[in-house]
């Protein structure tokens, strides 16, 4: 590391990183060197180690295995809207293990209000699911959706991620992504069941996708959890 650079050590450190895996030093799926062994090899902190790691981690170089460790995962990594869209996905790679509660399930018509709401065409047909997502096993987020009606919807678990159910299972491919972010005080109901006080606030997200060679948006998702998320462990 070279204390008298401007480049942070940090950064130093990602860079060293990603160069073992680019020259397959380090190959996919090997288990790199513990925090303790990268602080002590490179002489420097626990601050700078986790930091490194954390880049490589949310640019899908590395993903975390918790309670085993650190590893490979990709030598390039994938681009995709994936990462962008999946709280499943930005978990995961952070070695989180998340847990999806269906509330709600269910065929309905798209009227009026919904039509405003989602920007889908008028009086079709759509699949609406609400979820409460948990984080081990703590509710972080209230999520309402609302996706075209497809045949073999009922087959699928919605416990599990709906952005790869419509990347991987459906093979859509994402076009664009709409997105307004708002705080909010939480109604009495979202205090309940995302168990936070009246002094907190919350953030929602309103997304629409649109998919390619589809007419309009795809995909709406209404997305709630407390505006401290990014103060949060992971």
């Amino acid at each position: 590391m070279d204390r008298f650079s401007r480049l942070p050590l940090y950064m130093q450190l990602k860079d060293d990183i990603l160069s073992k895996i680019e020259n397959d030093e380090w190959q996919v799926g090997i288990q790199i060197p513990s925090e303790k062994e990268l602080m002590y090899t490179n002489d420097v902190g626990r601050e700078t180690v986790r930091k490194a790691i954390a880049i490589l981690v949310q640019e899908g170089y590395l993903v975390k295995k918790r309670g085993i460790g650190t590893f490979v995962a990709k030598k390039k990594p994938a681009i995709g809207f994936e990462p962008l869209i999946s709280l499943s996905h930005i978990l995961q790679v952070r070695g989180l293990k998340d847990r999806n509660k269906v509330l709600v399930n269910k065929v309905i018509s798209i009227d009026d209000e919904i039509a405003k709401l989602t920007k889908m065409s008028l009086e079709d047909e759509c699949r609406y699911i609400e979820r409460l997502r948990y984080v081990d096993g703590k509710p972080l987020a209230l999520e309402y959706t609302y996706l075209k009606n497809e045949s073999n919807d009922k087959a699928y678990n919605f416990e599990k991620s709906i952005s790869r159910y419509i990347l991987e299972v459906l093979n859509k491919t994402i076009e664009k992504i709409e997105q307004v972010i708002t705080i909010k005080e939480p109604t009495e109901e979202e205090k309940k069941l995302l168990k936070v006080d009246e002094d907190t606030k919350l953030l929602e997200m309103d997304r629409w996708i649109y998919i390619k060679d589809e007419d309009g948006v795809y995909f709406y998702i209404k997305f709630i959890v407390p505006s401290d998320i990014y103060n949060l462990a992971f």
